[in-house]
């Protein structure tokens, strides 16, 4: 299926390192007329961007945006790995564990080439207290990138039995991750966000058209 987005526009995309370009390129093709934000709602490879943005920005907000882009073009992206990693990643975050690890399973059973569906699912695994099958999803993923700095470290800390807050808030750039001094509990920064979140939309009236 053809995307919206040039091969020029997606490898421009593809070398780019900070989030906001990413945004400020996909929102330019609306803006220069190439497509509408429908359109780019619904193309695949464009919300495949869209979601890699909003995950990476970690907060509450961002991966209810996520969720949403990414479950319109589900008929499109379901037999797609990528997309199931997404939407498995902004699935974690909102705390629907037993979803996430449906899509993660299914992410490596579409794409079992694609390293990161197995890190996924051998995070979900330790959640619901699979080591054993955590273990092998590590080793899955350790025979595509060998030597992984994420999938050695998730592999040590299931051996010491590091809580599941823990594992996830590690950063892919090793030298970057080692040399953090904060001691963050990510899902109980996101469960402060999500009360946050209810106390301010809950029971609002949405405005008429």
């Amino acid at each position: 299926m053809k995307s919206i987005l040039s091969k020029e526009t997606i490898t421009k995309l593809e070398q780019m390192d900070y989030l906001e370009d990413i945004l400020r390129t996909l929102y330019s093709g609306i803006e220069n007329n190439f497509y509408s934000e429908e359109e780019m709602e619904n193309d695949l490879e464009a919300v495949l961007w869209l979601a890699y943005v909003y995950i990476n920005y970690d907060t509450y907000s961002a991966y209810l945006k996520a969720e949403r882009l990414l479950k319109k073009v589900e008929k499109k992206g379901e037999k797609s790995g990528v997309w199931c990693y997404r939407y498995a990643s902004s699935l974690l975050f909102l705390k629907k564990y037993e979803l996430a690890l449906k899509y993660c399973e299914q992410a490596t059973e579409n794409d079992p080439e694609y390293p990161w569906g197995w890190l996924l699912l051998a995070k979900m695994y330790y959640k619901f207290n699979e080591n054993e099958k955590a273990f092998k999803a590590i080793e899955s993923g350790l025979k595509l990138v060998p030597n992984d700095y994420e999938f050695i470290t998730l592999k040590k800390e299931i051996e010491n039995g590091e809580s599941f807050s823990k594992i996830i808030n590690h950063y892919i750039d090793e030298e970057y991750d080692k040399s953090r001094t904060d001691d963050e509990d990510r899902l109980e920064r996101l469960e402060k966000e999500i009360a946050d979140y209810k106390k301010r939309y809950t029971g609002r009236t949405k405005q008429k058209c």
